[in-house]
């Protein structure tokens, strides 16, 4: 099943389900978008195979960077983003109009710029909870992967917030300890 969702990504989800085993939940979304910025930063971290993934399965598209909009340039500026995250996000901003846009990051500087230019943004914890949530893998597995998520890949969460999410999970879906 996938999701109408244009999901436009930055690198570190990408790299975090790859890191996880769970990249094919990229397969979610109808339409998966990225620039070649992101995808060069992403070469450094995954897989040969999961890079194979990514463009002839998951079919992501890939833009070329662009020249980014003033209202952007002043936002990397104020959050400090990085080439990669910036040119994701004027991807967005040539997209807003799309009502179903969502941006995934993982940096929490670009996901308040996302949020500021009034776009939607999730990260690799998001994506692993839809994914549960539509069936695409158990609620079971989605809470063990959640679990594991600062040993299994380089993606960093409190260790209070992770135990938070896993236990409001476990309440709303009815799993016990």
């Amino acid at each position: 099943m996938k999701i109408g969702i244009n999901a436009i990504f930055d690198s570190g989800p990408i790299i975090h389900l790859a890191e996880l085993g769970i990249l094919f939940l990229v397969g979610i979304f109808n339409t998966l978008e990225t620039t070649d910025v992101v995808i060069d930063e992403t070469l450094k971290y995954i897989s040969a195979e999961d890079m194979n993934y990514l463009m002839n399965s998951a079919k992501i598209h890939i833009h070329e960077e662009k020249n980014k909009s003033e209202k952007l340039r002043a936002l990397s500026k104020i959050y400090s983003l990085d080439f990669g995250e910036i040119t994701a996000l004027t991807v967005c901003c040539m997209k807003l109009e799309d009502n179903e846009l969502v941006f995934f990051s993982d940096d929490s500087a670009a996901r308040m710029a996302s949020e500021a230019l009034g776009i939607t943004s999730i990260g690799t914890i998001g994506i692993i909870i839809k994914s549960a949530s539509i069936g695409k893998i158990s609620k079971g597995k989605a809470i063990e992967i959640i679990e594991s998520i600062n040993s299994g890949s380089t993606l960093y969460v409190k260790s209070s917030l992770v135990q938070t999410i896993v236990e409001r999970l476990r309440n709303e879906w009815g799993i016990p300890e």
